[in-house]
């Protein structure tokens, strides 16, 4: 207990301590009014644009030479972006813990004994409570609040009807409909909360006391500043709107049914946990139709006997398999899916995207090379890994790099050779540059220099500052793009018609830049750490 209790009170301190670093970080970088004009003056103008573009695809990456200095060029360009923390490069088998033939048979049988219970039996909340992994909501829901399977059910289904069971992803699922109603789907509450002291008899005189003087005309708003012991007493005792699911979870099941049956404008007593509530209902939603539903959620899980399975032969295959370069060969033989040339860093909190897996890449940091480890647990998997070898700190190599590079220059080198050719041809329509590009004009509005994504097009800054510099009806020489270049003219132009706010905007710009300096001043302390 005691051990329990130091670790949450160290992670609490070092929480807290996080958090006044970052706002202290956020309050000392704050937006000026150059930079709130900057961003209004970037979305305050929009165009609407009709576009031609030739795909960089439109040109072989064969017919385009690239050089060996200009890659060199780049990389040393680039290289502060290729720094790198040592790196383990491993390769693992994942397998998936799964159910067996055995266990979907033997859940199959349980649902369907549990079907003809369902129908018969008015034990209804016993049962889902028994049986699903989905608690018994003992509540009326409005059909739009049901998943889309459970409402085409109640929409046709009369009281007391079963419907299922049916099987997807691993999961059986069975309904009843146990009642329907035309009532409020929400109702709007105050209360006056009379805290717990023990003394039941003086709550209960005190309570029928404030009701009766809110029944003779009594100010509930006043009463409830004066006498509410908890935090809605500042507001009136307005504690909001409640369906029946809110009710029931937020207190309990007396006060959903004493909000859900009190009238406009009336009050009743309840008592809760939390206390002893005068509640008063102040509105209503209209009348809707409503269903209580049992639902029955089973996930067929595997079952000792075959999470033993899986795992003896997994082991096996590792007592028999501890030759690094002999596994590729054997995983195959055994029918194990064997990932190689995987590197990871010891920042890295998961292999690929399989969950808790840290273990591992801890594990790899530990051990060296040609070692292959015992067998994790990760989650819904069992993970066996083995070293290759170890990439030493400092900066990815440039033939690691040169695909990337290589890549970026082959379209950087299509695209010069795409705008001077259409260049060369002097048109003078939208159309007509569609017609030599091999495509099709289209159009886009709302373009502006803040747009981050262009609808239909992508990420293309360059577009958009170009067409943030347009003059209407004017046509655009050839834009070099990502994917791309392209050619537009702006056949419209849309001012936002709202007002220059300074204050607000300087508050929106703060608002997004705490979280970015946050973010990057805790992983910059992480990476200068030497821990």
């Amino acid at each position: 207990g005691r051990q329990f209790w130091m670790f949450w009170e160290k992670n609490i301190k070092r929480q807290r301590l996080e958090q006044k670093y970052t706002t202290l970080l956020s309050k000392a970088v704050s937006a000026n009014k150059l930079d709130a004009k900057d961003a209004f003056d970037g979305s305050a103008v929009s165009s609407d644009i009709v576009y031609a573009m030739q795909s960089y695809a439109s040109i072989p990456d064969s017919t385009i030479q690239v050089s060996k200095s200009d890659i060199e060029k780049l990389y040393n360009q680039r290289k502060e972006l290729f720094k790198q923390k040592e790196g383990k490069v491993i390769k693992y088998i994942a397998v998936d813990i799964r159910p067996s033939k055995e266990d979907y048979d033997k859940a199959s049988a349980e649902i369907e004994a549990l079907k003809s219970e369902l129908a018969t039996s008015e034990k209804v909340a016993d049962l889902v409570t028994e049986n699903s992994e989905i608690p018994y909501m003992d509540a009326f829901f409005t059909e739009n609040a049901l998943d889309p399977e459970m409402k085409q059910f109640v929409k046709t289904a009369n009281v007391g009807d079963v419907y299922g069971p049916v099987f997807e992803n691993d999961k059986y699922r069975l309904f009843k409909l146990v009642d329907k109603t035309v009532a409020p789907d929400s109702v709007k509450v105050s209360h006056i909360m009379l805290a717990n002291t023990g003394d039941e008899a003086a709550i209960k005189a005190k309570a029928d006391s404030l009701l009766n003087v809110l029944k003779k005309g009594g100010d509930f708003v006043a009463l409830a500043k004066e006498y509410s012991a908890d935090q809605a007493a500042e507001k009136g005792g307005e504690l909001g709107w409640f369906t029946e699911a809110t009710a029931l979870r937020g207190v309990n099941d007396d006060f959903k049914k004493a909000v859900f049956s009190t009238p406009i404008n009336d009050y009743s007593i309840v008592k809760s946990l939390y206390g002893t509530h005068i509640i008063k209902v102040t509105d209503k939603t209209a009348n809707v139709d409503k269903y209580k539903v049992a639902d029955i959620d089973m996930t067929v899980s595997p079952s000792t006997k075959t999470y033993g399975n899986i795992y003896n032969e997994l082991n096996q295959f590792i007592s028999k398999n501890q030759n690094i370069d002999k596994l590729d060969d054997a995983a195959k033989e055994a029918g194990y899916n064997l990932l190689s040339n995987v590197t990871v860093t010891a920042n890295d909190q998961l292999l690929g995207s399989i969950k808790n897996s840290r273990p591992v890449i801890r594990w790899a940091f530990q051990n060296s090379k040609g070692d292959i480890s015992e067998i994790f647990e990760c989650d819904d998997k069992f993970v066996i890994a083995a070293i290759q070898g170890t990439l030493p700190e400092g900066y990815r190599s440039l033939e690691s790099v040169t695909p990337m590079l290589k890549s970026e220059l082959i379209a950087q080198k299509k695209g010069e050779k795409i705008a001077q050719d259409l260049s060369a041809k002097n048109l003078s329509s939208v159309d007509a540059y569609a017609q030599a590009m091999n495509s099709s004009a289209d159009s886009v509005k709302f373009v502006s220099f803040a747009t981050r994504r262009i609808a239909g097009i992508g990420v293309e800054p360059k577009l958009n500052a170009m067409v943030s510099l347009a003059q209407k009806d004017q046509l655009s020489a050839p834009v070099v793009g990502n994917n791309g270049v392209y050619v537009f003219k702006v056949y419209e132009q849309n001012k936002d018609t709202k007002n220059y706010d300074e204050a607000a905007e300087i508050k929106a710009l703060d608002a997004s830049n705490a979280y970015r300096f946050g973010f990057q001043a805790i992983q910059s302390l992480v990476n200068k750490a030497d821990v």
